[in-house]
This record gives structure tokens, C-alpha cells and sequence, in this order.
């Protein structure tokens, strides 16, 4: 077996990584043509395996930077990381228009050995094929050209767009000399609020815009004035609205992306980019994803409609307010939901302390997978930040994969929560490289010997993010660009994600899961009926946002936005869609990370189509066991390990027997 061979992050010289890249690619790009033109036949072995080669290479060396851009950040790793976007531009722009290696590569689809060759290995042939069609393998050489500087530019403004985002966030901050109750500020929020005081030098309270702060500020301070200042700097970021950042807009980076996307969709001979980028996913059409978010939003309006209302009227009758703002909904939802369930997030994170959570997370995991997770010791120097732990994952005493967790929030992190990659699995004559994943949050860390506890909100998160890993970590497929998410259409991506969410949801785990700080009990039958009680808590509002959105992302990526602005399609959306309406000054948009720089773009309605396929395939856990070992297996052997190597419609009948249907999507949001 090839040893796993990870990186120890603490001593990565950026100095030599933009020269060693530079030799690799140079290197590479030789090789593969030298392996062209001396292939006068081509078979899966003496094409496909080298080139599945060349591909772990370049990740290997690629991927840790990719990961310490976004939780270690600096100016110089940002201008090595911008320069090396350059040049793996460069490369896979001469890559995607060789055409000598697509030949080969279509011949082999026509050849009549291609029959005999595993499904595996015909979806990874097609799967080349398709990504050569799709990058305009057939265009004429000038506009091949043309379209080298249009990806190269997109690279460039993705990444500044990113550091927009993190540079708006951390510009901006309020310092507050208050007494612990002036504001009705929980606890848990103050200490935080303190400590980010005495990182900056200061003494007192600071507010900060990253969302262990921003978000319990909003939900818990008292005093509208301050909720209207906080909230407007957090909706005006990177935008030409925020009073204190304006150097950070990237409204002109959004019109730049938006109109090269295009260009592109064109030159390949798509209508728009939406029609481009749903090529490879599960809907496949535009017409499918607006005829799937219109009927959601016919069957879920009539419900936040009225969740609005019942909203509106509890403001009116506790605190006098004529009119509910923006800035005041998730205050009076916080009370209107204590009032209504006797439930406050923030008096149940003290039963949900990470570690515990996370051991248990393990425990319930192996049981339902018949896998073992265990710590693997590292020392300072093997990881970017002291706080970042390392896991093995054992499947029948053999090694599957290795996972790292970076949980807590800080200065040079990029927000979010997300898992990403390092290492891919690969199988070929000299062994088996495993799969290695990242599995980042962004929770509120330990203060004061105190252990770090989560919202359960947030234990829900770390389900989710979970699911992403055991997807990447699991894999049985031994060519990377199908192993783990690779080839895993968008819109089917999060399934195994919102799968895992369901668990947070049950009273015989969340018995489990928690586990009190001090008095070290689980949360008792009355309290989790009250937390269970709130699951579909506004969940219409909810689902409506996720619906603005997803509409918003499909017509921004169909729409001309040459004649109008990405706000007027925005706005135009929520006066026909959203029940709550943002003020003016809203620029939302220019943090919408998941369109303009996460992969998403017209493919965020991918979230709730994997959701509709989740609740499905969890009516089965929930009919026969959420800890049956045998449906667990089932759900492994059909999703997991797939990998990219089968269509995610195939695996669900194989898995469910039949095609989807929304009703367990309902019915687990309380629509039906």
C-alpha cells in the first residue's frame, strides 16, 4: 500500500511551491504528449491509467495550498496562490484543447474492445470525452484561444471576489462598554464578544461580523438601533452600500464573472450558461429545475405566508412594534419560538459539548456503517493550526481514508462550513493512495478552560458537513476523477449530507449526543420534545429564502445581464417569490459565495432537489432502524463508495426501488 504521504502543512515553504509547480506542469504536459504519440492503439491501460496519473500529481502537490488559502490566510500565500491559479489555468486550457488525446479517447468508445470493459471504466472514458465536448474541444483555434483568457480571467476574479468577502468581514467591528446585562446578550456570546476585544487590544465587547458573533447578536440584543447597525453592515459587505468598505465591492467583479459565463456558454453553442452548466447534473434542463422550485414554492408559500403573519403579530403584542424590519425578524422569532416551545438555543449548548458530540457522531457512525474511526496523533508541525485534529477511518481492519477536523472560527478563515479534499483515492500497480478529506466549520472555540459547545443548529452543521466526508472518505472507486465526489453531479452531491442531518433529529440520539458540561446528564424526554417540537419552525420562511435563492441563481445564469442589472433580476425575484423583503441597501448578493466562487452557479437549487432525495431514502432508515446496519450497508454499497461512477437516478431506484417523489420532503417540513 503507498503510503498516505501527508503534508506537514506548518512547513510548506510558499517561496518554492509557484517553481515546483511551474516544473510539474512543464513536466506533465510533456509526458502527455509523449504518451499520445506513442499510443498507436489505446486501451484503458496504456491511456486512461497514465492519465489518471497525472492527475494525482498535479493534486497532490495543489490541493494542500488550495486548503491553507482558505484557513490560513496571508498576503503572500494570496499572491502565491493567485500566480499558481495562473498557471493550472494555462495547463488545463492546453489540455482541454488537445486535441489529439480526445481522439484517441472517442476512438475508444467506438472500438469494439470497449464492450467488454468494466462500467467503471466506460463511465470514466465517456466521462473524459464529455469534459473535452464541454471545454469546446470542436472550436476553431482562435476562439480555443479566446476562450484561455476568459477562464484564466474567471480564476482571477473568483479568487479576488472571495478575498473581498474576507477583507469586507474583518474591516469592520464595534466596540461596546455595556454591563453583562444591558443587551439580554447569552453568556456564551459575551465571553466571545470579550475575548475578540482583547485579540484587537481593546477593552470591552467587540462585535465582529464572522458568524459565531454575528449571528447570536441578532437573535439576543435587544436594542433595535444596534440590530439595525449590525445587520446593515453585515448585508452591505463587499458592496458600494457598506460605510466602511467600499474598497472591498464586488459588484463590478459579479457583472465581470456574469458576462464571461456567458460568453462562454455561447461559444459552445448554449443558449445561456444555465443550459451549460446543467449539461452534467441530474435535471439536466432549465425548464426541470423552474418547474421543481415553482411547485415547491406553490405547495410551502401559503405556510410563510402565514408564519409572517403570526410573526408580525407577536412583535405588535410584546414589544409594540408597528412594523417588523428585517433587522427585528430574528429577534422576535428567537422570542416568539421561547414563547411558544419554552426553547432558547442557547440554554441547550451547554449539553452539546464538541468533543462529546463529535465522539458520539463516531460511535453512531460506526455502528450504522460497521466502520472504526480513531484519532491519529500529530505533532505541531503536521497541521496549520494547533486545534486541528486527524482521524482514520477502518473498514474490516482494512484503512479506508483519513479525515482532518478544523472546527472554530478565526481572523484568517474563510467563513462557512464546508469539507474539502487533499488527498483523492487511486488504485494502480504500486498500491493504493487513500482518500484524505477536510472537514471545516467555523464554530465559536473554548474559552477560559471552558470545552467548546455547539447550538444545536450547529450540531446539525457538523452532521452535514460529516456526510461530505464519509462521501469522499468511503469511495470503492479506484480512478480519482470518479472516486469521492468526482463526477458527482452538483444537484446530487448534498444528498448524503442532508441525509446525515436526519439524525439530529431523533429522541434516542439526541439522548445520545448530548451530554450536560457540568451535571454530565443528557438532555431529559421534556426538553428534547421541546427541541423536537421546533423542527418546522418557520420552516415555510426558510424553505422560502432557499427558493429565492435558488430562482434568483437559475434566471441570473439564463437572463442577458447585459441589459440589467444582477439587483433588478434579484429584486424581481423576491417581488414575485419572497414573503420578506430586505430594505434597499441589501447587498446579500455580493457574498453569495456559493454562485460566484463556490461551484454553485445555477446549481444552488441542487440543495433542495438532494433534499427531496434524501427525505426519501431516509423514510427507509426511519421504517427500519436509524442504527440498522444492514440498511446502512445497503445506503454505503449503493451511494458512498459509488463515487461519480454511476448515475445518482440509478443508485436511488437501486437503493429505493422506485423513482423519487416530494412527499417525504413535505412531510418532514410540515407541509402535508
Amino acid at each position: 500500500m503507498l503510503n498516505v504521504m501527508l503534508p506537514e502543512f506548518k512547513t510548506i515553504n510558499y517561496h518554492t511551491v509557484k517553481s515546483i509547480l511551474t516544473r510539474l506542469l512543464q513536466k506533465t504536459k510533456a509526458g502527455i504528449i509523449h504518451l499520445v504519440e506513442t499510443t498507436k492503439t489505446p486501451t484503458f491501460s496504456n491511456l486512461l491509467v497514465p492519465l489518471e496519473a497525472i492527475s494525482i500529481e498535479i493534486d497532490n502537490l495543489w490541493l494542500p495550498i488550495q486548503h491553507l488559502s482558505s484557513v490560513a490566510d496571508t498576503p503572500f500565500l494570496r499572491e502565491v496562490y493567485a500566480d499558481c491559479l495562473v498557471l493550472l489555468s494555462d495547463f488545463t486550457s492546453w489540455l482541454s484543447q488537445y486535441f489529439p488525446l480526445y481522439i484517441l479517447l472517442k476512438q475508444m468508445t467506438t472500438d469494439l474492445s470497449f464492450s467488454s470493459l468494466s462500467a467503471v471504466q466506460k463511465k470514466l472514458i465517456c466521462h473524459h470525452v464529455k469534459n473535452f465536448e464541454l471545454q469546446g474541444i470542436h472550436l476553431p483555434a482562435a476562439q480555443q484561444a479566446e476562450q484561455a483568457v476568459l477562464k484564466k480571467t474567471l480564476n482571477a476574479l473568483y479568487c479576488q471576489f472571495s478575498h473581498n468577502i474576507l477583507d469586507a468581514t474583518t474591516s469592520w467591528s464595534k466596540l461596546l462598554n455595556l454591563s453583562d446585562s444591558q443587551y439580554d446578550l447569552p453568556d456564551s456570546l459575551l465571553t466571545l464578544m470579550q475575548h475578540q476585544a482583547k485579540e484587537h487590544s481593546k477593552v470591552g465587547y467587540l462585535i465582529t461580523l464572522e458568524a459565531p458573533c454575528f449571528f447570536p447578536f441578532m437573535r439576543y440584543c435587544n436594542h433595535q438601533a444596534l440590530r439595525k447597525e449590525v445587520y446593515t453592515a453585515y448585508y452591505t459587505l463587499a458592496s458600494d452600500q457598506n460605510i466602511t468598505s467600499k474598497q472591498y465591492d464586488n459588484t463590478d467583479l459579479m457583472r465581470q464573472i456574469m458576462s464571461i459565463r456567458h460568453q462562454l456558454a455561447h461559444m459552445l453553442g448554449f443558449q445561456h450558461y444555465a443550459a451549460y452548466a446543467l449539461e452534467k447534473k441530474m435535471a439536466h434542463n432549465t425548464e426541470k429545475v423552474i418547474t421543481f422550485l415553482m411547485d415547491l414554492l406553490e405547495k410551502s408559500k401559503p405556510s410563510a405566508l402565514k408564519e409572517f403573519s403570526e410573526l408580525q403579530s407577536f412583535a405588535a403584542t410584546t414589544e409594540a412594534h408597528q412594523t417588523l424590519e428585517v433587522w427585528d425578524i430574528a429577534y422576535f422569532s428567537e422570542k416568539m419560538r421561547q414563547t411558544q416551545y419554552q426553547f432558547n438555543q442557547e440554554a441547550f449548548r451547554n449539553w452539546f459539548p464538541v468533543q462529546h458530540v463529535l465522539s458520539t457522531l463516531f460511535t453512531l457512525i460506526s455502528q450504522l456503517f460497521s466502520i472504526e474511526i480513531q484519532q491519529v496523533p500529530i505533532t505541531a508541525e503536521e497541521v496549520w493550526h494547533p486545534t486541528v485534529t486527524l482521524y482514520q477511518v477502518s473498514k474490516n481492519s482494512q484503512t479506508c481514508g483519513y479525515f482532518y477536523i478544523d472546527l472554530y472560527s478565526r481572523s484568517n478563515k474563510h467563513a462557512g462550513a464546508w469539507m474539502g479534499e487533499l488527498r483523492n483515492r487511486w488504485v494502480s500497480n504500486q498500491g493504493i493512495q487513500l482518500p484524505v478529506a477536510f472537514l471545516i466549520c467555523n464554530f465559536t472555540k473554548p474559552f477560559n478552560e471552558k470545552p467548546a459547545c455547539l447550538l444545536h443548529d450547529e450540531v446539525v452543521t457538523l452532521f452535514h458537513e460529516f456526510g461530505h466526508t464519509l462521501h469522499h472518505v468511503l469511495t470503492t472507486i479506484e480512478y480519482p476523477s470518479l472516486s469521492g465526489i468526482h463526477g458527482v453531479p452538483r444537484d446530487a452531491i448534498e444528498l448524503p449530507s442532508q441525509l446525515l442531518e436526519n439524525w439530529c433529529w431523533d429522541h434516542t440520539i439526541l439522548k445520545k449526543i448530548s451530554h450536560h458540561i457540568e451535571t454530565k446528564e443528557s438532555l431529559s424526554d421534556q426538553q428534547i420534545k421541546d427541541l423536537l417540537a421546533i423542527k418546522n419552525f418557520q420552516s415555510g420562511l426558510m424553505l422560502n429564502r432557499q427558493l429565492v435563492l435558488a430562482l434568483f441563481d437559475i434566471h441570473l445564469h439564463i437572463e442577458d445581464t447585459t441589459g440589467q442589472s444582477i439587483q433588478a433580476i434579484l429584486d424581481r425575484v423576491r417581488q414575485e417569490v419572497a414573503v420578506i423583503l430586505p430594505p434597499i441597501f441589501d447587498r446579500f448578493q455580493n457574498t453569495f459565495s456559493h454562485l460566484f466562487d463556490g461551484g454553485y452557479a445555477a446549481g444552488y437549487y441542487g440543495y433542495l432537489w438532494s433534499e427531496v432525495l434524501s427525505a426519501d431514502i431516509f423514510e427507509v432508515f426511519h421504517e427500519e432502524g436509524l442504527l440498522n446496519p444492514l440498511i446502512g450497508e445497503r445506503f454505503l454499497n449503493a451511494f458512498l463508495s459509488q463515487g461519480g461512477s454511476k448515475d445518482p437516478m440509478d443508485m436511488f431506484i437501486d437503493f429505493r426501488g422506485r423513482k423519487p417523489t416530494t412527499k417525504a420532503f413535505l412531510k418532514q417540513h410540515g407541509l402535508i
